[in-house]
């Protein structure tokens, strides 16, 4: 806008831009193969958008500012739902594994805790080896809060208090009443190559009526920094976004391709209410051609990472090929 240069920021990982500045234009082309040809600028309207183009198989380079883009991929260190055992949970009524589990009407595989009494607090102890990661990778223990659906309003319901601790440090807690998810992200770079112990805790209020507390999807995640400039290359496995900014700052997110807009808010502060806080999401990758990020001028830039999770294979369905079975028979399957 006239003389004022822009500073635009971010994208980490998947695809990440270094900082740069066009007094001129304010203007930066994404541009892929063929059609692919987006732009990212300040418009008028007071945001400030980033556009960014995925596709199967699709190499994106930006024009000949900088070197912007660097291509990388996510692995799932740890999934909290595998390495549950019931021996692992205490002082709770029940703790169990929920696939899946459903808050506000969207079911997401989850894990159940209920606390057993005031004043002692459900907890889940879990112990793991993070990997050693390189410059630029990036571990982040990624989850979502919820309380079940199915509780009853005026039945003496007054929510929990979700917890995490680390090395029996409390990095983590959000007081949560609501049928409904919250995303939230810790990083754990910092004790990447050791072994850590962590504990899922959940506290009842005033009471332990309908204390219904899920963790959705809790895993530790991997953001694996290639090193490769200029090129990004997506494959049809899904995507994950990883966004780093101000607590309760809104960021405007459109699914290109699938003529889908959100509005993703950053979760407000927790034991830390002066530092930036992470969330994560998962996104499908059937239908998408990309993703267009918008927030607030003015407003600190986020720091986002996109990646795809590897290809796996998956079993979807195993037959039989005859119709009898006997105990013991060695049957070939299709």
């Amino acid at each position: 806008s006239g003389d004022e240069s822009h500073a635009l920021q971010t994208l980490r990982g998947g695809q990440r831009l270094r900082q740069f500045v066009d007094a001129r234009h304010g203007e930066c082309e994404i541009s892929g193969l063929g059609k692919s040809r987006e732009k990212l600028f300040q418009n008028h309207k007071a945001m400030t958008r980033l556009i960014l183009t995925l596709g199967i198989g699709l190499c994106l380079t930006l024009s000949s500012k900088a070197d912007l883009l660097t291509s990388s991929s996510v692995e799932v260190v740890a999934d909290l739902l595998e390495a549950f055992q019931p021996s692992l949970a205490r002082d709770s009524s029940e703790s169990a594994v929920r696939r899946p589990a459903t808050a506000g009407k969207v079911r997401q595989n989850g894990l159940f805790e209920h606390p057993r009494a005031v004043g002692r607090p459900a907890r889940i102890d879990y112990q793991f080896d993070l990997p050693t990661v390189f410059t630029n990778d990036l571990v982040l223990l990624a989850f979502d809060i919820a309380i079940a659906d199915g509780i009853q309003s005026g039945k003496g319901a007054d929510g929990v208090r979700f917890s995490i601790e680390l090395e029996g440090q409390q990095v983590f807690t959000r007081e949560w009443s609501e049928c409904r998810w919250e995303s939230h992200a810790l990083d754990l770079t910092p004790h990447a190559g050791r072994k850590v112990h962590l504990a899922l805790l959940v506290d009842a209020m005033k009471n332990t009526a309908y204390d219904w507390a899920t963790w959705g999807s809790p895993r530790i995640l991997r953001f694996r920094d290639t090193g490769s400039p200029n090129r990004v290359r997506t494959s049809e496995s899904d995507s994950v976004v990883a966004i780093r900014g101000t607590p309760g700052s809104k960021l405007k997110v459109k699914l290109k391709g699938t003529r889908e807009d959100v509005e993703w808010t950053l979760p407000a502060a927790t034991s830390a209410p002066d530092q930036p806080t992470w969330v994560v999401k998962d996104v499908p990758i059937a239908g998408l051609d990309g993703f267009a990020f918008g927030w607030p001028s003015g407003a600190a830039s986020p720091e986002i990472w996109v990646a795809t999770y590897p290809a796996q294979l998956r079993l979807l369905l195993v037959a039989a090929t005859r119709a009898v079975i006997r105990a013991g028979d060695s049957v070939p399957v299709r």
